[in-house]
């Protein structure tokens, strides 16, 4: 059963949920990176920045109109204080400061500035060298006068604050800004790239997406749903079984999951198909789980159905109905009050991975079919091993499990390609672990509870 899509090849618009879930994943990663390009660059600030020392006096500025009566006036003190500054931060003092110390010392950066509000004047001379910082305030102190009166006239300064050579050097906690500052830098860089890279991945974000860039039919998206229920669960690695007849599983994936089986079963009775192949570009895109539950929803529809574990390189179907592992049995009745039989550990009768025998494999689907309504087969991801190939020669049609942002969209539709080209032309696809799933199964809310698909009616299974 072949369906024609047309497909834009266009993504949709900028989806802001992906990018942030992508930041999210990455940001450990991201916090790392940049506190350690900010412990380098504290390191490399340590052994290369010169100490700084700084000398500080405070002067108080009187000044006298030229008639000698005395100004009290605070606003044309601190004009004149401001002249002050001008003067003694000016090139002519660096000047007579550079004749008065002699050659063998340089003079450190002179600043002169008049405190706001007051008739105060702060001198501070820096300099990597704390004699020179000293020597330095000294000699403005000496020769000030000699340049300011031919400025400002008749003023006086009076000396507050004495000069102290400094204990320590200026800004010990430089070199800790200058860390923390290259650390914003990078998160900034690091997280900036991260959402450019993640908005020009070319990959499957909603259903919109799926329609659009994807070869094949979109039949529905399967909900995101929380594997750890706990903090103590997400240490231990502990995941709830994501079958849609556990009591714990949410509402929101249940119905997600109800819709798409329901469209599937559409398709297997249009086309009179028994065999379906569910498999997935890539692995980790949830293709085991959404055969489990496709299988289960059948059943509970009143179908009797066989689930075939085809995937040789990782099994998954055991662990997923919570069969024991060193159960020798290969096939087992799972589900209440269904006929959902699942048939697994077939690489002994089938061959290793990479070795399986396709009539082999015929022979027993025709010999279990006869008892069987619906077959439907977990296979390997089709770039992993040619076993899902093998199998797509045998089976009727195929179903291709896409979860949300993961596979790029070329190497999915190259999939849908190579699987078109077998008997097992695809059905369609289902996009998987969608956030904006529950948004789509909610869509058909009302529809589901006119017609009687609830949990005790259509599907009839209890949770």
């Amino acid at each position: 059963m072949t369906t024609e899509h047309q497909h834009t090849g266009k993504k949709d618009t900028f989806d802001i949920q992906t990018i942030w879930r992508d930041v999210r994943k990455q940001m450990v990663v991201l916090i790392f990176a940049a506190a350690a390009v900010s412990m380098l660059a504290f390191i490399w600030h340590c052994q290369t920045r010169s100490p700084e020392y700084t000398v500080e006096a405070t002067y108080a500025v009187n000044s006298m109109y030229a008639s000698g009566s005395k100004i009290d006036d605070l606003t044309n003190a601190q004009n004149v204080a401001v002249k002050f500054s001008q003067v003694i931060s000016s090139n002519v003092m660096q000047k007579r400061v550079q004749e008065d110390l002699g050659d063998e010392i340089a003079p450190g950066t002179i600043v002169a500035e008049a405190i706001p509000e007051t008739n105060l004047i702060s001198l501070k001379v820096t300099s990597p060298n704390i004699n020179a910082a000293f020597h330095t305030v000294k000699s403005v102190m000496k020769n000030y006068r000699s340049i300011t009166d031919l400025v400002v006239g008749d003023t006086r300064l009076s000396v507050l604050v004495q000069p102290r050579v400094p204990p320590t050097p200026n800004k010990e906690m430089l070199s800790y800004i200058f860390m923390g500052k290259v650390f914003l830098i990078c998160m900034g860089v690091l997280l900036f790239i991260t959402v450019l890279l993640s908005y020009f991945k070319d990959t499957v974000r909603n259903g919109t997406d799926a329609e659009a860039m994807l070869e094949a039919e979109y039949l529905g998206a399967i909900s995101h749903e929380v594997k750890y229920r706990t903090i103590r669960d997400r240490l231990k690695k502990t995941k709830k079984p994501l079958l849609i007849s556990s009591p714990a599983i949410s509402f929101q994936f249940v119905e997600s999951t109800m819709k798409v089986a329901r469209r599937v079963q559409t398709r297997l009775t249009t086309g009179k198909i028994k065999t379906l192949l569910v498999t997935s570009c890539m692995e980790n895109e949830g293709k085991s789980t959404a055969a489990a539950n496709l299988a289960l929803a059948l059943a509970n529809n009143g179908q009797k159905v066989g689930l075939m574990d085809m995937d040789l390189r990782k099994p998954a179907q055991r662990l997923i109905f919570g069969i024991d592992r060193e159960d020798e049995n290969n096939i087992h009745k799972v589900g209440k009050n269904v006929d959902l039989y699942l048939f697994s550990g077939l690489d002994k009768y089938f061959g290793k991975e990479g070795e399986l025998e396709a009539a082999k494999v015929a022979a027993f689907i025709d010999q279990i079919g006869k008892s069987l309504d619906v077959i439907i087969i977990d296979t390997a991801p089709v770039d992993q091993v040619s076993d899902t190939e093998a199998i797509a020669s045998i089976a009727d049609a195929s179903l291709f499990v896409v979860r949300e942002h993961t596979a790029l969209v070329k190497n999915i539709n190259n999939a849908i390609e190579n699987i078109s080209c077998y008997r097992a032309a695809p059905i369609g696809c289902v996009l998987n672990d969608s956030y904006a799933g529950w948004q789509e199964s909610m869509g058909g809310y009302e529809y589901r509870r006119r017609y009687g698909y609830g949990y005790g009616n259509g599907y009839g299974y209890e949770r």
